[in-house]
């Protein structure tokens, strides 16, 4: 049996986790022969790649699936829509004034990549069932930082900077410590904000509902993956 690691910074965004939840669960993992676990990793990128090295370490898995909210970088991705995401870069990360190191922003020093590609049969398995479940989307790039972003000025130079489509806190760090430990990742995002001066109203209201609507996607991309 495939095994598989689900998380999320928050409970509000982690599927299966409601009431009924771990009965929905065990009939998908009979169903797909796919066995899944939930972890919820706290917000910010220290805590999500802690505590997901912490869980492939006790328990290897095949591999994991980062799924949440994100804000909107650019009009590529609209409120509402899922992005299933197909790179994931660090927006905080900045050693220019290393020159001798002639490295740009989001660079890391001494590292393979920068750049965290994401499991491309997992990914397709995720964006067909967006496509099936709301009718549109997008596949796109991702920069994760440790802040919540509401400036919709930094947000275009941002959007400008790394070409990415949305922007949240955990996503490129549970990446990179996916690569460290020869695990395959995928992603994808619900659009609840512009990253403007509305986005913190925005995220809470959001956030509220979406979990929902994530378990749908996860149990139809479980159908997908390797069949695509």
């Amino acid at each position: 049996m495939r095994s598989l690691i689900i998380c999320a910074a928050m409970k509000e965004e982690l599927p299966f986790s409601d009431e009924g939840g771990d009965e929905r669960r065990l009939a998908l993992e009979k169903e797909t022969g796919v066995s899944i676990r939930l972890l919820r990793t706290g917000v910010g990128k220290v805590n999500a790649a802690s505590a997901v090295t912490e869980a492939l370490v006790r328990e290897p898995a095949n591999a994991v699936i980062v799924v949440g909210t994100a804000g909107a970088l650019s009009q590529r991705a609209h409120k509402n829509w899922c992005v299933v995401i197909t790179r994931a870069n660090q927006h905080d990360v900045d050693v220019r004034a290393l020159t001798h190191l002639q490295l740009k922003r989001g660079d890391i020093p001494f590292e393979k990549t920068s750049t965290w590609i994401a499991d491309a049969s997992l990914r397709n398995a995720l964006f067909v069932a967006v496509l099936n479940r709301d009718g549109a989307g997008r596949q796109g790039g991702i920069i994760s930082g440790d802040r919540f972003l509401a400036d919709a000025q930094e947000a275009e130079r941002l959007e400008e900077l790394f070409f990415a489509d949305v922007v949240d806190m955990e996503t490129a760090a549970v990446a990179q410590a996916c690569l460290r430990l020869n695990t395959v990742w995928a992603s994808f995002r619900v659009v609840s904000d512009a990253a403007n001066g509305q986005a913190p109203a925005d995220f809470v209201a959001a956030v509220a509902n979406v979990a929902q609507r994530i378990e749908g996607i996860v149990a139809e991309g479980m159908r997908n993956w390797g069949k695509i």
